[in-house]
């Protein structure tokens, strides 16, 4: 049984985790939830691009989605798009509270409902370049990542990195805590300061200590 949260359970302060700061990739559940599609491959891969970090609002065009409706799957709060994840207006409303700086929602017809498609805008460079994985030949893009390192034990809120601008979302202990009470959302540990070679958890939230 799925639970949908309301806005009051969802809105509760988020719980700060104080003893190390962890980060976590955050993107929809599509496997274990309905997706949104959009009207044609072509409008898919022409979104799919353009959700690269920078504001999209004066040239977008409300797209029209429709649900994949397969039989025993939910419809999620969070819901997977080509383009990133789509959220309710209830959600988008603790989103703003948590990071209102970060992120640029865009409208969408979601099967009739006007939903969100969630723009983050707020760019940081703070991947450490001992990053695990397959680097362009500049050093500029890291196509494939093993382990992921950042810079800064500080890094709050929710951000992108430049050398992966059009893949994950990253949000700290405290967006995460907030976002774990939403149905459709995954979230997966990638990073915990001062843990060099840390490996990642599995797409399963685990709750920071008291």
């Amino acid at each position: 049984m799925v639970l949908l949260l309301t806005t009051q359970s969802i809105g509760r302060p988020p719980r700060v985790d104080r003893v190390v700061t962890r980060i976590y990739a955050f993107r929809a559940d599509g496997d274990n939830f309905q997706t949104l599609e959009p009207s044609s491959s072509f409008v898919a891969d022409a979104m799919s691009v353009r959700f690269a970090g920078s504001e999209l609002i004066r040239e977008w065009s409300e797209p029209v989605l429709s649900w994949s409706d397969e039989p025993g799957l939910p419809r999620p709060e969070v819901a997977r798009f080509v383009a990133g994840p789509v959220v309710t207006t209830e959600v988008r409303r603790v989103l703003e509270r948590l990071s209102a700086d970060s992120i640029e929602f865009l409208p969408v017809d979601a099967a009739g409902e006007r939903r969100w498609a969630v723009n983050v805008v707020r760019v940081l460079d703070a991947l450490d370049p001992s990053t695990l994985g397959t680097w362009s030949a500049d050093r500029t893009r890291l196509l494939t990542v093993t382990k992921f390192r950042f810079v800064d034990s500080s890094l709050r809120g929710v951000f992108k990195v430049p050398q992966r601008v059009r893949a994950e979302i990253f949000v700290d202990g405290s967006v995460a805590d907030v976002l774990s009470r939403v149905a459709g959302t995954r979230l997966t540990c990638v990073w915990r300061a001062g843990v060099t070679d840390y490996e990642g958890s599995a797409d399963r939230w685990t709750p920071p200590s008291p």
